[in-house]
């Protein structure tokens, strides 16, 4: 019965101040009354906070690990685990089946949702036709915690393939780091050559890191706001 009179206290609270009033580990254990009935969440919510660091840790956490956190069980992992792929769902309804990148803060939204989740370096390829909408965006490699490669070849294969008129290409640096490094520099100066050839304009490459953007046309950090 203590457990059922703080549940409630704590859901009228969410529904009078809203989320933003709430500590990371008070989100948590709301959250965990949806996967588990009876026991203290909010003591759930501290261990699995200790056990991965931070919030965001424990969203991106597998589920094998969460299970390792005593008193998270079957349901309360699968729950966690939703709960990223959830948001990355309704970010692309949100913005539609052909979303339209015309502006910076556009494009740089597009990529940072294509990208911010990724635990290793991946490489992408955004494809546009002549109304700057998105008609295609292409896994072109994966690479490890600090380096991916970039395939021209295959760059220009699923631009032609998706018969574009623009293209951006964006990876990302989970170490933190946005700034691009001399092997980025020269692979943009190769990827715009190329797809100049095949009369297809390069937009920008992206850079995204956890907290930051950069964009290599712009030459301009971005901070990344939750």
């Amino acid at each position: 019965m203590i457990h059922k009179g703080r549940r409630e206290r704590v859901k009228d609270r969410f529904l009078s101040e809203g989320a933003l009033s709430f500590a990371p580990h008070e989100l948590l254990e709301l959250l965990l009354f949806y996967a588990i009935p009876q026991k203290d969440t909010n003591v759930l919510a501290h261990n699995l906070i200790d056990y991965f660091g931070s919030l965001d840790a424990v969203f991106e956490a597998s589920y094998d690990d969460l299970c390792k956190v005593n008193g998270i069980g079957h349901n309360a992992a699968i729950l966690l685990n939703l709960l990223l792929p959830t948001y990355s769902a309704y970010i692309k309804s949100k913005m539609g089946n052909k979303p339209l990148l015309k502006t910076n803060s556009e494009v740089y939204k597009y990529c940072n949702w294509l990208l911010k989740h990724k635990k290793l370096e991946n490489f992408y390829v955004v494809c546009l036709n002549s109304a700057y909408q998105v008609v295609g965006n292409v896994l072109i490699s994966k690479g490890t915690n600090n380096e991916v490669r970039a395939y021209p070849k295959l760059i220009a294969s699923a631009v032609i393939r998706t018969n574009a008129n623009y293209a951006i290409i964006c990876h990302n640096h989970p170490s933190g780091n946005c700034f691009p490094s001399k092997e980025d520099e020269n692979t943009t100066i190769q990827i715009d050559k190329m797809l100049n050839m095949i009369d297809v304009v390069l937009i920008d490459h992206i850079i995204v890191a956890p907290t930051c953007i950069f964009s290599m046309k712009n030459r301009e950090k971005v901070d990344i706001k939750e």
